[in-house]
């Protein structure tokens, strides 16, 4: 027959109940090692901790380990630590800055800026060239000066705002573990964009001018872009009237605007074809991690 045990709870004497009782009421938390127990013919209440059925003797804590002494260094020693002559190196920390992530960004951000600053110094040099030589200008080549300004400081506006756009681009990059790839691939896209904003603006500038001056074959044929030649040699072999003058205009608006856009869908193919190799590196380097794994 099992033993009947009686217990007591702060000052409640409940009883009698069975060793499994017991051992119920200790793992619902109604009965704390603190509490006394009694059964006939013990000659005292005894606390409930002493009943290993009941409370189980706890295993001893391993003794903490001693702590291992700190290294004297957490990270790879650079260049001009390892080098015995590395207090010479100073461009150690420089190279340091620019291969890590947060360096190169900022950098070429700044440097976006400033090559736009060299772009209005450009146009104030060239209107102050212009204005110097103003009094030799013939009334008569008035209006085509007063256009090729426009059209420069058109450039020069467009190419600033480019730059300073994909500067701001550049230096708002996330964090990445590739440093230079998205960088490269703005840099590709600005480079198409510059390009294709300044032939469009000369082909603009070029067709008024084959609208409305009487040397327009002569001047296609000298124009700096690829295509006008064919098109001032058609002017030159065509009966000089209104209508031959509007179709060159018409055909060099033509062929700059194919000629822009060819370029900007070609540097934006190389900015695309860069961030497929991050694309492709991160694959392949998850794929080596599953492996390992």
């Amino acid at each position: 027959m099992d033993e009947q045990w009686f217990y007591s709870r702060q000052g409640n004497q409940t009883g009698p109940v069975s060793m499994e009782k017991l051992r119920e009421l200790a793992a619902a938390g109604q009965l704390s090692p603190d509490d006394m127990v009694w059964r006939e013919g013990m000659p005292e209440w005894i606390a409930a901790r002493t009943l290993s059925s009941v409370f189980p003797p706890r295993a001893s804590a391993p003794a903490p380990s001693a702590p291992s002494a700190p290294s004297a260094r957490t990270t790879a020693p650079s260049a001009s630590d390892a080098a015995p002559w590395g207090r010479f190196l100073f461009l150690a920390p420089v190279l340091k800055y620019f291969s890590e992530d947060g360096g190169l960004r900022p950098f070429v951000a700044e440097a976006y800026r400033v090559i736009a600053g060299f772009f209005i110094i450009a146009g104030l040099y060239v209107t102050g060239a212009a204005m110097k030589g103003m009094g030799d200008w013939q009334i008569r080549d008035l209006p085509a000066k007063l256009l090729l300004f426009i059209a420069v400081w058109a450039c020069i506006v467009a190419a600033v705002q480019i730059l300073l756009i994909r500067s701001a681009n550049i230096a708002s990059l996330p964090k990445s573990e590739f440093t230079v790839i998205p960088i490269v691939s703005i840099v590709f896209r600005s480079i198409g964009e510059v390009y294709a904003s300044g032939i469009l603006i000369a082909g603009l500038t070029i067709a008024i001018f084959a609208l409305f001056s009487d040397d327009a074959a002569g001047m296609l044929a000298a124009a700096p872009i690829p295509g006008t030649g064919s098109i001032g040699g058609f002017v030159a072999n065509a009966a000089s009237s209104v209508w031959t003058h509007i179709v060159a205009a018409f055909m060099v608006l033509g062929a700059t605007a194919f000629l822009a856009l060819f370029y900007l869908v070609s540097f934006y193919l190389l900015a695309e074809a860069t961030l497929v190799v991050v694309d492709i590196a991160r694959n392949v380097r998850a794929l080596r991690e599953s492996a390992k794994a």
